[in-house]
């Protein structure tokens, strides 16, 4: 069962609708390292206590906290169906659970090994369903590739 405990009113993009998504690290940990930045606040960074890892790039808006061992995505060329979250993140869409009822930001295929997200990644732009390397080799091996393609190549 999956409890929207955020009533449809936190951890959502107002522009788009698509709640937040929310990731363990060890999921997406080398990508996450390669990416990232690191902010102290107003403190001495060498006797930083509470820091926050961040990522705007202009493609992604993601943040892990301290002492939170998962990464908050809050804005993403991309989407997915997920579970919600528990109620320590009410609203969001947990990626660690798909499918399910909730439309969140989720990260590309290029941030896990093999180019291949855990879940279906779907263009917030377009709405279609964006294909990892593994979907695509399955595609090919399939008899619907042309249907696939027709439908789904603009």
């Amino acid at each position: 069962m999956s409890i929207d405990y955020g009533n449809g009113v936190t951890n959502i993009d107002l522009d788009t609708g698509i709640r937040y998504g929310v990731i363990g690290l060890d999921k997406v940990l080398q990508a996450w390292a390669d990416s990232c930045d690191c902010d102290c606040g107003e403190g001495d960074p060498d006797d930083c206590c509470d820091f926050t890892y961040y990522l705007d790039d202009g493609e992604y808006q993601a943040e892990q906290w301290d002492s939170f061992s998962s990464v908050a995505i809050f804005k993403s060329p991309y989407f997915t169906m997920a579970k919600y979250c528990s109620p320590c993140i009410p609203g969001a869409g947990d990626l660690d659970h798909t499918p399910g009822p909730c439309k969140c930001y989720c990260f590309g295929h290029d941030w896990f090994d093999g180019e291949q997200a855990p879940y279906k990644v779907y263009s917030v732009d377009t709405g279609k369903e964006v294909l990892g390397n593994d979907d695509l080799i399955e595609l090919l091996k399939s008899e619907d590739k042309l249907d696939y393609l027709e439908n789904n190549i603009g």
